[in-house]
This record gives structure tokens, C-alpha cells and sequence, in this order.
């Protein structure tokens, strides 16, 4: 699957809010004032609900997101888990040498 680079940054705002153990638990609404706070823009509700969707994907990220009730926020169910920890396959190797020719 291929992963633009707005939603990428996405991503990498919700993986932080994901592993701070300050503020765990995170709802929808902290992940979206983070993005206006970080990346200078506010994605929508829906938007940011299929990132979460996306990236618990297999093809995707495969992020153990769990989405708790009684806190109303999301987690890690593994909370060793990071996007910057995911190895690269050989399609995203050949993508980034392109990229730098």
C-alpha cells in the first residue's frame, strides 16, 4: 500500500500521541488538535478515522490500535510498537532510490 506523504506526517502525529505515556488514551479530537498543532493543518474526523483504519491494516502499518471505551481514547495494545521501528520492503527501497535520481 502506498502511503502519501500528508498522510504519512499524519501518522507519525498519531504514533506520538499512541506512545505518550503522559497522555495516554488519546480520542479523535486530541489526535486532530495535535495535527493542527504540528503539521499546520486540520484534517477532518473522518479523515483522521480512516488513518487509524489504514494503519491497523496488514498491508499497511499493521498497528496494534485498540480503541478503549471506558477511557474513550485509542492505544497500542503493544506498547513496544512504533511506525519508525517497521523495516523496509524491497518496493519501498526501489521507491526511494527513484526518488533520489
Amino acid at each position: 500500500m502506498a502511503i502519501s506523504r500528508s498522510a504519512y506526517r499524519r501518522y507519525k502525529v498519531i504514533d506520538s500521541l499512541l506512545r505518550n505515556i503522559y497522555r495516554p488514551f488519546p480520542s479523535i479530537n486530541d489526535i486532530q488538535e495535535a495535527c493542527t498543532n504540528k503539521l499546520d493543518l486540520t484534517p477532518s474526523l473522518d479523515t483522521l478515522e480512516k488513518d487509524i483504519r489504514n494503519m491497523k491494516l496488514s498491508d499497511g502499518l499493521d498497528a496494534p490500535i485498540v480503541y478503549c471505551r471506558k477511557n474513550r481514547g485509542y492505544y497500542y495494545s503493544n506498547p513496544n510498537y512504533s511506525i519508525n521501528s517497521i523495516a523496509l520492503n524491497d518496493n519501498d527501497i526501489i521507491s526511494i532510490k527513484e526518488a533520489l535520481e
